[in-house]
C-alpha cells in the first residue's frame, strides 16, 4: 500500500510540474492531457479559467491525499500496538497450557491491552476510510466538472445578459409622453 501511494504522489508532482497556461485555452477532451487533468484535480479547471474550482479541487485533492496517509500510518501503528497485546496475550495462554503459573493480573491487565488497542485500530481504521472516501469524492467532482464545464473566456455571453429586448420602453415624441410595455413570449 505505502509503495502504491508513493507511487501515485510521484505521478501527482511530476503531472502537477507541467505548466498552466496564463490564459485561459480550450483544451480538447482527448489525448494524455485529458488524463492529466483527470489525475491533477483542478489542473483542468485552471486551464480552462476557472480558478476558484482550480482552487478548491486541487486543495481537497491535497488535503484528503494528506488525511489519508496520516490516518494511513496511525491505522498501522494501532495495528502493530494490537498485534503485539495480542501476541503477549497468546503468550500467555501458551505458558497456561504447557503448565506454567502466570500471574491473573498479568492476564487481566493483557487482556483489557488487547481490548484498548482494538478499540483504537477500529476507530483509525473508520477515520482512514473516511478519508478514502474523501479522495474519491473530490477525484468524482473533478471528473464530473471536467466533461460538464465549458472554458471561461472572461466575455459576458450576450443571451445570457440580455436575452430579450427591455419589456418597458419609454416613447418620447414631441406631443406625447407614452410608456409602453412588450411581451415576449
Amino acid at each position: 500500500m505505502k509503495s502504491v501511494i508513493s507511487r501515485y504522489v510521484l505521478v501527482i508532482v511530476i503531472a502537477a510540474g507541467i505548466t498552466v497556461p496564463a490564459a485561459p485555452v480550450a483544451q480538447a477532451r482527448g489525448g494524455l492531457n485529458f488524463a492529466f487533468n483527470v489525475l491533477v484535480p483542478g489542473r483542468g479547471q485552471a486551464q480552462r479559467g476557472r480558478y476558484t474550482r482550480a482552487a478548491i479541487l486541487g486543495g481537497g485533492a491535497v488535503a484528503a491525499w494528506a488525511g489519508l496517509m496520516v490516518t494511513q500510518i496511525d491505522y498501522n501503528r494501532a495495528v502493530d500496538e494490537f498485534n503485539a497485546a495480542s501476541t503477549t496475550y497468546n503468550g500467555y495462554r501458551n505458558r497456561l497450557s504447557a503448565g506454567e503459573i502466570v500471574a491473573q493480573m498479568d492476564i487481566d491487565d493483557t487482556w483489557t491491552e488487547v481490548n484498548r488497542s482494538f478499540q483504537s485500530a477500529d476507530h483509525r481504521y473508520t477515520v482512514r476510510n473516511l478519508f478514502i472516501g474523501g479522495v474519491v469524492l473530490v477525484y468524482a467532482l473533478n471528473f464530473v466538472d471536467l466533461l460538464t464545464s465549458e472554458t471561461q473566456t472572461g466575455e459576458l455571453d450576450a443571451a445570457r445578459v440580455a436575452p430579450h429586448a427591455p419589456s418597458w420602453r419609454v416613447n418620447l415624441t414631441p406631443d406625447r409622453f407614452a410608456l409602453e410595455k412588450t411581451f415576449h413570449f
